[in-house]
């Protein structure tokens, strides 16, 4: 009986279980979100005054742009792009709203105005009855720099192969030269034009 009586929750016990967790679950977003070394944000998709508006941002989005939560919370997205990237995020958004989930490279721009590469993976969530993008914007800096670095390195290897054929050819010709020279200077006539079509 007793094994059976541990085993039975009462209604008010469930309630209060049920409570509990989502309380729980509510503590380990936050937990998650503030222990990425990523910027993390929750979108506003269906805010007609301001597109894609920021109502939760973590640290690293905080410290990765300059600003203090309450500068970012409330903000467009938008306007942590640079120009010329604004002009794709109405497109974005209403990709995300149709339900597709995007990767997308593109420049963020900090708080003093700097620019700096992300890669970003947004989806689109229901949160409180309300479309939110869930989106993870990761600083791609180091990784576009090396292989900026390795572009230049194979410019200047297939600039270096090219001189080195070149130089071969060149070689060749005048190996080719030195061994015709000798035999023509013996000839007291000879036809000039013949004298190239040999050496070449």
């Amino acid at each position: 009986m007793r094994q059976e009586q541990n085993k039975t929750t009462s209604p008010s016990s469930q309630s209060l279980l049920s409570n509990t967790f989502e309380l729980r679950e509510e503590d380990l977003f936050g937990l998650f979100s503030e222990q990425l070394p990523d910027s993390m944000y929750l979108l506003d998709l269906d805010d007609q005054d301001v597109p894609g508006k920021i109502i939760y941002t973590n640290d690293a989005a905080c410290r990765i742009h300059g600003y203090t939560r309450e500068e970012m919370i409330g903000r467009s997205i938008t306007e942590l792009d640079k120009e010329d990237e604004a002009r794709k995020s109405d497109s974005r958004l209403d990709k995300l709203r149709s339900g597709e989930v995007l990767t997308f490279e593109e420049e963020r721009r900090r708080k003093d105005g700097t620019p700096f590469p992300v890669e970003v993976t947004a989806r689109m969530v229901e949160w409180k009855g309300r479309r939110v993008a869930f989106a993870i914007d990761r600083d791609i800096s180091d990784r576009k720099q090396t292989e900026d670095a390795l572009q230049s390195s194979e410019f200047q290897f297939d600039n270096l192969i090219t001189a080195s054929e070149r130089q071969a050819q060149e070689m060749a010709l005048l190996d080719r030269v030195r061994t015709i020279l000798p035999k023509l200077l013996t000839i007291r006539r000879f036809n000039m034009p013949r004298i190239f079509m040999a050496v070449l």
